[in-house]
């Protein structure tokens, strides 16, 4: 990701694993951990929000970080429009549709490919076939591990946008490319890089290292990267969810004057979520 030392980061969806160059967090969710890997993580400036209605002003943020996200979403459009309006820059990242088919998230609604720079995307409709079986390999299995990472672009869909996100919806039955063509199949594992007696030892050592020892290595270097974020107070990026405008702040709450609404701050959190989005629990 290319992110400038000074520039001012939100990342959407941070869920149970956010990046540790991100300087405001935003998620739907507080308690509902059932889309997520794990509880969520507070330990920043925090906001209650949905991607398709962001609780921040025009431009607030130089760069937005939306990992394992979009292929979640209601309405595509209107979540990339979201995205351009309050960042100029930003990184999106979510399961290709190789890795979609693999793993079979159900609430998974979207499957996504990048061909020639650019978002594909079509509605997903149907559940990949393997059940739990890839993501049981994936936690357990060390050459599966090491085979993941070598083809992650195989996997995974990685893109960085400055300005404009450029994709493309199309019909669900508008495949990109065909698979069972030797050559696009060849072209696409084309780029894989072998894993080195570290990289496989790492790999190894991390699938053996208790859960809670992960966290705690992941806490320190989150600690570290602190020291270089930007300070920021979430009252001076948000905004109300519905007419983008300023919010006057109160101890337990803020409110809109232009809509009229009122929103909830529970625990220091603001839950800047419309009334008919639901979320937050």
């Amino acid at each position: 990701m290319n992110i400038a030392p000074n520039d001012l980061v939100l990342e959407i969806g941070s869920g149970h694993n956010p990046k540790v160059r991100a300087d405001v967090l935003c998620d739907k969710y507080l308690l509902n951990d059932t889309e997520r890997g794990g509880s969520i993580v507070t330990d920043r400036p925090f906001v209650v929000g949905d991607a398709e209605a962001l609780p921040f002003r025009d431009g607030a943020f130089d760069y937005v970080i939306c990992t394992h996200v979009l292929e979640h979403a209601q309405d595509v459009k209107r979540f990339i429009g979201e995205l351009e309006r309050v960042a100029r820059a930003g990184y999106i990242e979510t399961p290709s549709e190789v890795g979609e088919w693999l793993y079979g998230w159900d609430y998974h609604r979207w499957l996504v490919n990048r061909v020639a720079g650019r978002l594909v995307l079509r509605r997903k409709t149907a559940r990949g076939p393997f059940g739990r079986l890839f993501h049981e390999l994936g936690a357990t299995d060390v050459d599966f591990m090491a085979l993941h990472r070598r083809y992650h672009h195989v996997f995974l869909v990685q893109h960085e946008w400055r300005g404009a996100v450029d994709y493309e919806i199309r019909d669900s039955d508008d495949a990109p490319f065909d698979l069972e063509d030797a050559a696009i199949a060849a072209g696409l594992l084309r780029g894989g890089s072998r894993p080195g007696v570290v990289s496989r030892a790492k790999s190894a050592l991390w699938s053996r290292t208790p859960d809670a020892w992960r966290a705690r290595a992941k806490a320190l270097l989150t600690r570290r990267a602190a020291s270089g974020r930007r300070r920021a107070d979430v009252r001076d990026v948000a905004a109300c969810p519905r007419c983008k405008g300023p919010l006057r702040w109160e101890a337990d709450a803020a409110h809109c004057a232009t809509d009229g609404l009122s929103f909830e701050i529970r625990d220091g959190i603001p839950i800047l979520l419309l009334p008919d989005e639901g979320g937050a629990a």
